[in-house]
């Protein structure tokens, strides 16, 4: 990431007095917006802005969770469905997807939902460095990205850019 050589950086906490009247749950503010800020090098913001302050991520869905790897974010959203009224949980990724960490393949790294987790009511997502897990309400984890040195848990060095499932 030699594009962040030239960042500041903050040793200390640091209030961040812009959300002073705002109330927070989670990292998205209480009225469902996803606020970003730092490097964007890579599109893992989610949002078109380079600059370093504190923007809205550029997403059409109302996150409820969310989570962050090297270069990409994850978030479980409330998303379309043809089977549900309203929508569903589904996972959303944006960012960096040198290795399929998004759950596609290609270099787009804008906010989209992961596909091939229809009917799966997401718990939590994490991020790795070039993984994403996650957990589902039937206790399946789901793993996609590189496998390399075992990171997706699946006794092999692979690459899945589908998702793969592992009942604990």
């Amino acid at each position: 990431m030699a594009k962040e050589n030239n960042m500041p950086i903050i040793w200390e906490p640091s209030l961040v007095r812009e959300l002073h009247s705002v109330e927070v749950v989670d990292i998205a503010c209480g009225d469902g917006t996803l606020l970003s800020c730092g490097s964007n090098v890579y599109g893992q913001l989610g949002r078109e802005k380079q600059d370093l302050g504190l923007f809205p991520v550029d997403i059409s869905f109302r996150p409820t969770s969310i989570a962050s790897g090297l270069g990409h974010s994850l978030a479980i959203c409330q998303v379309p469905s043809s089977n549900v009224i309203g929508g569903a949980e589904g996972i959303v990724t944006w960012g960096w997807n040198q290795s399929s960490q998004l759950g596609r393949g290609g270099s787009e790294n804008i906010p989209l939902v992961v596909e091939g987790l229809e009917g799966e009511i997401p718990v939590t997502v994490s991020g790795g460095r070039v993984h994403s897990i996650a957990l589902t309400s039937k206790g399946e984890v789901w793993v996609w990205g590189c496998g390399k040195n075992g990171r997706l848990g699946l006794g092999s060095s692979v690459m899945k850019l589908n998702q793969y499932c592992s009942t604990l």
